[in-house]
């Protein structure tokens, strides 16, 4: 049989000698001419310059690594019948820059698809992948943030611009903490209420329906009275009402024990009779003032003991003799 040493313009020669369009499967053209591929078996095509090396593969065939193979498998992608690397420290991935899973250890961070080491700031790492945390937050974990952004705080687990009502800053500065303060609608801190709830008044911080005997409402406040002795003061805390048991109350001031020229009566100091310096009522007179005399009747305090009657030092006394006008 003839064999063609030359094709005509567009037609190649196969091994057979024969003008053909294409060079059948497991050759390649090389000047004019269809040279067998010295690959493996699966392999469609070859590279001209390098027979060993398959270029195209047969079927549904991918090429890898210069061989023929039913898919390409981790850490490859598959584009145009050929298997390329993915991404560095990535197990599975769409592309050379889309990666969906990555290798034991790293994360798949959502914005570059790339695989990292750590997340970074307002990222948490789950199932592999860097998620990214609640808005404002810096560090957090599947549940609440730890860490929040600048200047906001965190309150019950997420970042805010300020604490809300019924919570307040805590002494660090970072978290609002829910006031626990029983009847309390805004806290200063964790021992300290602001404003109570309805009808409540603020008391040593706490929220008490009255306020405790010494104290006073003032808009809401219970406010200690100046004088520590005093019950029940005024509004100016230094005049008192009402004082506490032994420290009878007089002028408005709460004293040891009644002074000169008054009596307790019900923890109050009363005004004795006119010029009487020791009494027990207001009717009668225990002992006068300077050069007084109490009368015979003992009820009021006089100069001088009436006709009939003799001073009998502090106080007059009737004479033996009814009939006499001054005796001694």
């Amino acid at each position: 049989i003839l064999k063609c040493d030359k094709c005509e313009k567009g037609k190649i020669i196969d091994r057979d000698g024969k003008c053909k369009d294409i060079c059948p499967k497991g050759s390649i053209e090389k000047e004019g001419r269809c040279v067998h591929c010295q690959c493996e078996e699966k392999c469609h095509k070859c590279d001209k310059d390098d027979l060993k090396k398959c270029i195209i593969c047969v079927d549904d065939l991918v090429l890898k690594h210069g061989k023929c193979v039913e898919r390409c498998g981790e850490k490859f992608y598959e584009k145009h019948r050929e298997c390329h690397p993915c991404s560095e420290k990535c197990e599975r991935c769409y592309d050379e820059k889309t990666c969906q899973h990555c290798e034991e250890g790293y994360y798949l961070f959502p914005l570059t698809k790339k695989c990292v080491k750590k997340c970074g700031k307002g990222y948490r790492k789950v199932d592999g992948k860097c998620v990214e945390c609640k808005e404002g937050c810096e560090k957090c974990d599947k549940d609440k943030c730890h860490k929040c952004e600048g200047k906001m705080y965190i309150q019950e687990g997420k970042c805010v611009n300020k604490c809300d009502e019924g919570h307040y800053l805590d002494e660090d500065k970072k978290h609002c903490k829910k006031c626990e303060i029983e009847k309390c609608d805004k806290c200063k801190d964790s021992k300290h209420c602001e404003r109570c709830l309805g009808k409540f008044l603020i008391e040593k911080g706490k929220c008490v329906e009255k306020c405790s005997p010494g104290w006073i409402d003032i808009k809401g406040i219970c406010t200690k009275c100046t004088d520590d002795k005093c019950k029940v003061c005024e509004t100016n805390l230094k005049d008192c009402i009402h004082c506490f048991p032994g420290s009878p109350l007089y002028l408005k001031k709460c004293h040891h024990k009644c002074p000169v020229t008054t009596f307790d009566k019900l923890n109050k100091c009363v005004q004795c009779i006119k010029h009487c310096d020791v009494c027990d009522n207001t009717t009668s007179c225990i002992h006068c003032t300077g050069d007084m005399v109490l009368n015979f009747e003992g009820t009021e305090c006089v100069e001088k003991c009436k006709d009939g009657e003799m001073r009998d030092e502090k106080r007059c006394k009737k004479c033996t003799d009814h009939h006499c006008k001054h005796c001694g």
